[in-house]
């Protein structure tokens, strides 16, 4: 039963907390923009660009061989510190 209490007043809490989402305020000039218009319609490809060539591939030149021959530097090896003998707290 606490629970429920809980929870129900976990609700009650954020929502009266929450906002309600605001929109931009349409400009015409800028919305009318023919390099805006070209924008939303070449973004969706942009997109499926990334994901499907540009990510893969920044992932393959990162990796092996491949890393030198794009430039990249090797990764830093960070080696563990030697472990430090226990010193016998003889008072």
């Amino acid at each position: 039963m606490n629970t429920k209490i809980g929870i129900l007043c976990f609700v009650l809490a954020t929502t009266g907390l929450a906002s309600p989402a605001q929109a931009q305020e349409y400009h015409p000039r800028r919305a009318g923009h023919p390099v805006r218009i070209v924008g939303y319609v070449l973004s969706p490809a942009g997109v499926i660009l990334e994901r499907l060539i540009f990510r893969p591939a920044w992932w393959l030149g990162h990796r092996g061989p491949l890393r030198s021959l794009f430039g990249f530097p090797p990764p830093k090896l960070e080696l563990p510190s030697p472990a430090q003998p226990e010193q016998s707290g003889g008072d």
